[in-house]
């Protein structure tokens, strides 16, 4: 859909960012192997810069280009500096927040971690419902994880990993029995 928008009005920037997204996903192995990551990770590379290139200005584009940086090029300081910018430029972006946290506890960051991630679910609870545990879980907050790990399961029962991060989470924190 994102490329068809691109292809109905060449001049959508949003669309361009969004397949930049959707193209670094798939790069991460969330597509099942439809594209091996290195083409992945070209194509997010080129709509992101095609979704600069028409709004330099567009919060969710530096975003996209952040997230890139992040976990393609391992460019953390340039990835902050994108992420910093985006939050500027959007500061409503749920996107935003969550990815520069996630990016933050893979640094070992956790005390500016968690407040992102946390305000990247306040502002999109089903999209980044577990992140924010994930954030804990990494920060060694275990009895905090659990909660919302166990929300997310009601939400949806079928999320193997999630059952797995909580049975993580509950081990660390002693409950072995419910583990």
């Amino acid at each position: 859909y994102f490329q068809r928008a691109t292809q109905r009005d060449p001049g959508y920037a949003l669309a361009y960012a969004d397949l930049a997204q959707a193209y670094t996903e798939l790069a991460l192995a969330s597509g099942g192997g439809i594209l091996q990551p290195d083409q992945a990770f070209s194509l997010a590379r080129e709509a992101v810069s095609k979704a600069l290139a028409l709004d330099s200005a567009l919060g969710e584009a530096h975003c996209m280009l952040g997230f890139l940086m992040f976990v393609r090029d391992f460019d953390w300081t340039g990835a902050e500096a994108e992420f910093r910018r985006a939050l500027e430029l959007n500061p409503g972006s749920a996107d935003a927040y969550d990815l520069f946290g996630r990016m933050l506890a893979a640094l070992g960051r956790h005390d500016e971690a968690i407040p992102l991630v946390a305000r990247g679910q306040e502002l999109d609870p089903l999209s980044h419902r577990t992140d924010l545990p994930s954030a804990l879980l990494r920060a060694g907050r275990y009895e905090e994880a659990i909660e919302p790990y166990t929300e997310s399961i009601r939400l949806e029962p079928d999320q193997v990993l999630v059952h797995l991060y909580l049975g993580m989470a509950l081990a660390r924190a002693g409950r072995h029995s419910e583990a």
